[in-house]
């Protein structure tokens, strides 16, 4: 396959999509160093920035490693063939919620296994988590990173690596694309009021309790994406 000119007009997750096409249908083996971004850019005739930015993008869901002073590299591609099926067109609502729904199914058996195995360790760290989201949120601030942090927390918790690895994927594609969750003041809120209530759950060791509390969670996620892509198309 030759890596033609891409479609200028066309956004970072194309140029993606055309590299993941370009490692699948080459056949790349795993350790197999990709052309680098000066090549990149001139074949697909866009700029490095873009290319750099399809690239990160590549490596947060596992597709490529990406070496200070090295360059990019294939990681196994047999252990993404079924999520390279997914990686799709960004702005697909029906992609999204899809994506919401695999999680939400994921979760509640996680977090159920994390009311019952959490350390008192663990409960302390998603406490401090939420105070910290609160400080943030008086501030102005934007817990982006709080939030991953609160589940990341969670899976851990649930003592269950494969669990763990299969959620904290989903998890990437959401957040990857910020414009879509893009962490308004009033969407941060909504989410840490849905923390507070999965704290307070796995604190009290209700498997029940958590898992409702994580139901109503994505259901603010749902809502959420719903919101963000009406604003988008308006």
């Amino acid at each position: 396959m030759a890596l033609t000119p891409l479609n200028k007009e066309r956004m970072f997750e194309v140029i993606a999509k055309r590299i993941l096409k370009y490692i699948r249908e080459e056949n790349l083996t795993p350790g197999t160093q990709l052309p680098t971004e000066r090549e990149l850019s001139e074949r697909l005739q866009v700029s490095r920035a873009s290319i750099r930015e399809a690239l990160r993008v590549l490596e947060v869901l596992g597709f490529i490693e990406l070496r200070t002073g090295e360059g990019s590299f294939v990681r196994d591609p047999l252990n993404n063939t079924v999520l390279s099926q997914f990686y799709t067109d960004y702005s697909d609502i029906n992609w999204y919620m899809e994506l919401v729904e695999a999680r939400k199914i994921l979760e509640k058996d996680i977090v159920t296994l994390a009311a019952l195995r959490a350390s008192k360790e663990q409960i302390e760290q998603l406490e401090s988590i939420i105070e910290v989201m609160k400080l943030k949120l008086e501030r102005g601030e934007r817990p982006k990173k709080e939030n991953l942090e609160f589940h990341q927390t969670i899976w851990e918790a649930s003592q269950n690596r494969f669990l763990k690895e299969i959620v904290g994927t989903l998890f990437n594609f959401i957040l990857d694309k910020e414009s879509v969750l893009n962490y308004q003041r009033n969407v941060s809120k909504n989410f840490l009021r849905d923390h507070k209530a999965i704290y307070e759950a796995i604190k009290n060791r209700s498997p029940q309790e958590a898992a409702e509390a994580m139901d109503l969670h994505h259901q603010t996620i749902q809502e959420t994406v719903i919101m963000q892509f009406k604003e988008r198309e308006e």
